[in-house]
C-alpha cells in the first residue's frame, strides 16, 4: 500500500514543537557503511533529513519503536517538490553492489593515472586539468548518490536489523561535503554535527503542508495542544495544527 504522507519522526516532543515553530527540518549528518561499493572505504557520514512512506496504520508496529513516537506527517506532494526521494536499498554482492563497487575503482584508478599524466606532461596541461575536473565532479555525484543508497539490512546492537521496512525517503543537500570514517564512531557524528549546525541546511514547509501530526498517547494531545497555543505562529496555523494532532493509542485500536 502506498501512503499519503511522509513521516518524520523524533523521540521527544520538544523537537516536534521547534519543527512546528521554524517550520523547518533541520539536516543532520548520518553514518552508514559503504565498504561493499566504495574501494577503500568503510563509512561515509551524510547530512540529511529522513521519512518513511508508511501508511499510518501501519506506523506503529516498527517505525515508532526505532525512532520515536512523535512525529509530522507531510503531504507527499510537498516532498516531490522539494526533491525528497525515495532510497534504494542494496545487498551485498548484488549486481546493483558490484556494479557500484567497480565504477568506484575504475574512477580511482583514472585519478591515480592523471597524477603520474600531470608529473610526466606538467601541472598546468589543459586538457589534463579539464579531465581531471571532470573526473572529479563524477566522483562528487557517486558520493551525493551514495546518501540515497542504504544496506538492506546491518547488524545493529549485535543483531541484524532489517532496514527495508523503513520505506525510507530522504532529503540531502548536494552542497555540503560527504565525509569518509574508517568507523561508525557515535562521537566522531557529533563532532560533524556540532561543526555543521553552526551553518545547517534546512528543508522548509508551510503548516498546510501537514497532513498530522503523531503524539504518542492519548494524554498527550493536551500537552501538545497547549505547547501549540504558545507557538509563534498565526492564529489559523495554530488551530489547523490542532486539527491533525492524532495519537498512537488511537492508531493502533481504530485502524
Amino acid at each position: 500500500m502506498i501512503a499519503s504522507s511522509l513521516f518524520h519522526f523524533t523521540g521527544d516532543h520538544l523537537n516536534i514543537l521547534k519543527i512546528l515553530e521554524g517550520k523547518s527540518l533541520r539536516a543532520s549528518f548520518n553514518i552508514e557503511t559503504v565498504q561493499d561499493f566504495f574501494p577503500n572505504k568503510k563509512f561515509i557520514a551524510t547530512p540529511m533529513v529522513c521519512f518513511c512512506d508508511i501508511p499510518l496504520k501501519f506506523i506503529s508496529r516498527d517505525h515508532t519503536k526505532r525512532y520515536g513516537s512523535y512525529g509530522i506527517g507531510f503531504k507527499k506532494d510537498w516532498g516531490i517538490k522539494n526533491k525528497v526521494s525515495p532510497i534504494l536499498y542494496r545487498l551485498e554482492q548484488s549486481g546493483f553492489s558490484n556494479s557500484f563497487l567497480n565504477s568506484s575503482f575504475e574512477l580511482n584508478t583514472i585519478i591515480e593515472r592523471l597524477e603520474g599524466l600531470k608529473m610526466l606532461y606538467g601541472e598546468s596541461d589543459s586538457e589534463i586539468l579539464d579531465i581531471q575536473y571532470m573526473v572529479g565532479a563524477l566522483h562528487s555525484h557517486s558520493e551525493n548518490m551514495a546518501g540515497f543508497i542504504k544496506s538492506y539490512e546491518e547488524l545493529y546492537k549485535g543483531q541484524n536489523r532489517n532496514n527495508y521496512i523503513d520505506r525510507e525517503w530522504r532529503w540531502v543537500h548536494e552542497r555540503t561535503k560527504k565525509e569518509f570514517h574508517d568507523k561508525d564512531d557515535e562521537d566522531y557524528r557529533k563532532r560533524l554535527n556540532i561543526k555543521y549546525h553552526k551553518n545547517p541546511d534546512y528543508l522548509f514547509f508551510e503548516i498546510d503542508d501537514l497532513n498530522y501530526l503523531v503524539v504518542k498517547e492519548k494524554k498527550d494531545i493536551d500537552l501538545m495542544m497547549d505547547k501549540i497555543r504558545k507557538l509563534s505562529l498565526s492564529e489559523v496555523e495554530k488551530f489547523a495544527l490542532v486539527q491533525k494532532i492524532i495519537d498512537i493509542d488511537s492508531i493502533n485500536s481504530d485502524m
